[in-house]
């Protein structure tokens, strides 16, 4: 079936042939026996990953109630009514909790927000209440939390705060078993980020709950990298998993080999100081507009085809010379959009070759401004703020006040509103075609006069930036280190992050599981030696 195309009664998703084959290479065709597969059903009976979900989508609902109170405590009866009649409570409910996450009351936190400046005036309460909250949160950061039975919320009900003490121990049994189950297959996520399982049973210890914080937060939220620890700090709409990302970070206490707890004040502002250094010459993200380029490379070969088989099927000599030039236009269209495609695809490429070569001196950067701010929670510290370039100049449309407007950026700077030409009803579907090539090559222009190997102003601006940055990356590539000695032979490479990396047997034995709780596996037998006697 072509992409894009509908069968009746069904809408099939456009998928990318990568994403595809990558989920296809992803698989793991081993087949298990009866015991493995019991195994594993019961190591993953309480997985996080469940219980979790079970344990936010309740606290979630407690804190609800208990913000709901606090609004209309706050408001007046009508100022409360339509605050909570908008939908736009729910930012605020996610504001809310990113408070308590950062260790501070909720409630004065609204209160706060609310006496701050007169509502008056203000036709969406819950919404300027919102962005109130959030600029009074803008500096903060996530506490570090302890266990699970340590942080109880209130949930305003007898057999619900029973449930939620017996969900809190069967959370934290799972999380002491992931330490110790990283303890034993060291996984790579583990000694590159703790380094080996040591010796010495009490530091061993250690390792292994610094460990299971890691790994509880990997099981909770599906981070599943084989070499990276927990991935990138989540954002701020998902207040939770920022917590227990900063809670894990926490318990990482190194960040790429290097513990920044031994340094200075001085040498922490210094490579905290490094992240803006780095991204300063950071060549421009172009996967978006590679997106675009691609789309319209195919829709262009799409119309191609169909107005190559509309020639054939015309009934008339003008017909067939009319779809015979729509045709044409289709394929210069095709070849303009590959043309920049192929430009964009390798300034993406430079742009992945970056984050590589600066992910470590980048992460370093971000320990050194935690460790700061757990050194110093009283001062204030400006959040790192990255010194790339914005978006190329004139990628925002420019929005009329009053109302908003959809609009459609192109690759060649041009906007075109959504509705800025309706079809008219009775206009032929050749004419429709034959308008649809001309707003075709205005926003991606295949006129006539405009040479294939010309790109629009946008893309040469991405290309040569990218040129830059790539000339910087070649350089930095052949940088070696010195040895101690000026007349010894050199260590090699400096940036050996970008060597080669060994790659894994195809064949690889099974993967040990979890071992299953205590209370699972007496449930299980019980449950076996029943079936057992109705057999006998």
């Amino acid at each position: 079936m072509e992409p894009g195309r509908r069968r009746a009664g069904h809408d099939w998703p456009q998928r990318d042939p990568v994403s595809v084959l990558t989920e296809v290479l992803q698989r793991d065709g081993t087949v298990l026996s009866a015991t493995e597969t019991l195994r594993a059903e019961l190591s993953g009976a309480d997985h996080l990953g469940v219980l979790g979900s079970i344990w936010y989508d309740l606290a979630r609902r407690a804190q609800r109630v208990r913000f709901e109170a606090a609004l209309r405590q706050n408001l007046t009866a009508e100022d409360a009514a339509a605050a909570l009649a908008d939908r736009a409570c729910t930012w605020l409910w996610r504001s809310l909790r990113e408070a308590e996450g950062a260790g501070l009351d909720a409630g004065q936190v609204l209160q706060a927000a609310i006496a701050s400046r007169s509502l008056y005036d203000a036709r969406d309460i819950a919404r300027v209440i919102d962005a109130r909250v959030r600029q009074m949160l803008q500096h903060a950061v996530p506490q570090a939390r302890g266990s699970w039975s340590q942080r109880l919320p209130e949930m305003g009900d007898p057999d619900l705060d029973r449930f939620m003490a017996e969900l809190a121990a069967a959370m934290d049994d799972r999380v002491r078993r992931i330490g110790e189950h990283a303890a034993q297959t060291r996984p790579l996520w583990a000694t590159r980020a703790l380094g080996d399982v040591p010796a010495d049973p009490a530091r061993r210890l250690g390792w292994g709950l610094r460990a299971a914080r890691i790994g509880a937060y990997r099981e909770l939220y599906g981070y599943s990298a084989p070499g990276d620890a927990i991935g990138p700090e989540p954002g701020r709409t998902s207040p939770e998993a920022r917590a227990d990302w900063h809670c894990a970070f926490e318990a990482l206490g190194k960040v790429d080999g290097i513990d920044m707890r031994g340094y200075s004040d001085a040498q922490l502002r210094l490579q905290r100081a490094t992240y803006e250094q780095e991204t300063g010459w950071a060549p421009p993200y172009a996967g978006e507009h590679l997106r675009l380029a691609r789309l319209q490379a195919r829709t262009a070969l799409e119309n191609a085809i169909r107005e190559h088989y509309e020639t054939r099927a015309a009934r008339s000599p003008e017909s067939a010379q009319r779809h015979q030039q729509l045709a044409r236009a289709w394929r210069a269209m095709q070849a303009r959009a590959t043309t920049i495609a192929e430009a964009l695809a390798a300034a993406q490429e430079t742009r992945n070759q970056w984050a590589a070569l600066t992910e470590p001196t980048r992460r370093i950067a971000m320990a050194a401004d935690l460790e700061l701010r757990r050194r110093h929670p009283d001062q204030h510290l400006e959040p790192l703020r990255s010194a790339e370039p914005d978006a190329v100049p004139g990628s925002q449309p420019q929005r009329p006040r009053g109302r908003d407007v959809w609009v459609q950026p192109t690759l060649d700077g041009a906007v075109h509103l959504a509705g800025a030409a309706p079809e008219p009803a009775s206009e032929e579907p050749s004419m429709i075609n034959a308008r649809n090539v001309i707003y075709g090559q205005q926003r991606l222009p295949v006129t006539p006069e405009v040479p294939l190997d010309v790109l629009p102003e946008r893309v040469t601006r991405i290309r040569d930036n990218a040129r830059t940055a790539q000339a910087k990356i070649d350089e930095l590539r052949g940088t070696r280190v010195p040895g101690e000695d000026h007349e010894a032979m050199d260590l090699g490479p400096a940036w050996s992050v970008l060597a080669r990396r060994d790659r894994a047997a195809i064949i690889q034995p099974p993967r040990p599981d979890v071992v299953p709780a205590s209370g699972i596996l007496r449930h299980a037998n019980e449950r076996t030696a029943a079936f057992e006697a109705e057999r006998a």
